[in-house]
């Protein structure tokens, strides 16, 4: 298999939802699991715009990145906005937790809430990327903390892009360690290129 055949089939097959657009907010191209989020057909998102998919707040602050960008400026700081489906409701996030019990709990879109809590700047790339988040779920608030700051991966040379992503521990909401896993950030250092 190609290199480019590959990258396609993975990017295609992808559960995480792929967006690239223009520096208008027009789509390029947007992969299966994107349009399965937003609740259409992946021909009806080359019509979509970002900002057809934004709250009226996320719209105001994305048209001010769109324009950081076009005149060379990286963002001095998050773009978070509220993303909605093509019929209206909330597209945020979800989740679940299974208990020790085998017990599972599905959240859905608005059950949960993130907040940044701490950045680090890049020496590398000078990209902010959050790196501790407060998490608040209907089974409590937990926090997400980076073990080490510095894990930003060079991936230049293969994929085409510069990302964080690194070993991160769960704490409870007393401060307790109750898990560790992988938490990955895209888009902070540069748009995210096919």
């Amino acid at each position: 298999m190609e290199l480019d055949a590959l990258y396609r089939d993975i990017v295609e097959t992808s559960p995480d939802g792929i967006w690239v657009f223009d520096l208008e907010g027009r789509t390029l191209f947007a992969n299966p699991a994107l349009a399965r989020m937003f609740g259409a057909e992946a021909s009806e998102l080359l019509d979509l715009t970002v900002f057809d998919s934004l709250d009226e707040q996320g719209r105001e602050q994305f048209a001010e990145h769109l324009e950081q960008l076009r005149r060379g400026e990286l963002n001095a700081g998050d773009v978070e906005c509220q993303f909605v489906r093509r019929d209206g409701s909330a597209l945020w996030h979800g989740g679940s937790l299974r208990t020790a019990d085998g017990r599972l709990q599905v959240f859905g879109p608005d059950a949960l809430r993130f907040e940044a809590l701490q950045r680090w700047t890049s020496p590398r790339t000078r990209a902010l990327y959050p790196t501790q988040w407060r998490i608040h779920t209907p089974a409590g608030v937990f926090t997400v903390r980076a073990l080490l700051d510095d894990q930003e991966l060079d991936g230049q040379g293969s994929t085409g892009t510069v990302y964080w992503e690194g070993l991160s521990e769960l704490l409870d909401a007393d401060g307790k360690p109750v898990g560790r896993g992988y938490l990955e950030l895209t888009g902070y250092a540069q748009a995210l290129k096919l």
